[in-house]
């Protein structure tokens, strides 16, 4: 469709025009531009250099913080609540590449997409990287350089490759 690649497209120069300005004023600026884009009414905090792929398929809660070289693939849709922090270099990644057929080469095979949700009062840790389908319940923590592989439920640290529950948040 050719209304989505021009949105896509535009959201791509935006994001390289303002997406490297450092300091307080280039956030701030982000965080005001981005927040109108989506219709977002609360504090949003993006650092330098983070990236978001599919934009129109992302939707945010109040107070997110992305950090320093975020990476987002919204294409498949990814939902996050409330208070969500991701770490400096984390990726959370809603598509990709079909490799069932051994006959043909995977690049010909196309892309899939599955769905990203992120519950309220969630730290995706530096580095860390969410995969498609993958559901994180409300207050966890996802431990830097963990791979997210399968759902994560409320109120636990998951850490490793893959993922596992090292500890539960009670409070």
């Amino acid at each position: 469709n050719i209304l989505e690649l021009t949105v896509e497209e535009s959201w791509m120069w935006l994001e390289g025009l303002i997406g490297w300005i450092p300091g307080r004023s280039g956030k701030l600026l982000r965080g005001v531009i981005y927040s109108k884009l989506w219709g977002f009414g609360g504090k949003m905090q993006i650092e330098e250099g983070v990236v978001i792929r599919g934009c129109k398929l992302l939707k945010l809660g109040r107070r997110v913080n992305f950090a320093r070289g975020v990476w987002i693939n919204a294409r498949g849709g990814v939902v996050m609540g409330n208070d969500v922090m991701i770490g400096p270099g984390a990726r959370v990644i809603s598509n990709g590449h079909e490799m069932a057929s051994t006959e043909r080469p995977m690049i010909d095979q196309g892309l899939y997409s599955r769905p990203i949700k992120i519950g309220d009062d969630v730290w995706i840790g530096a580095n860390a990287i969410v995969l498609p389908g993958v559901e994180i319940g409300s207050h966890s923590v996802v431990a830097a350089g963990s791979i997210v592989t399968k759902d994560v439920p409320s109120y636990v640290v998951v850490a490793g490759a893959p993922a596992r529950v090292v500890k539960h948040r009670v409070g």
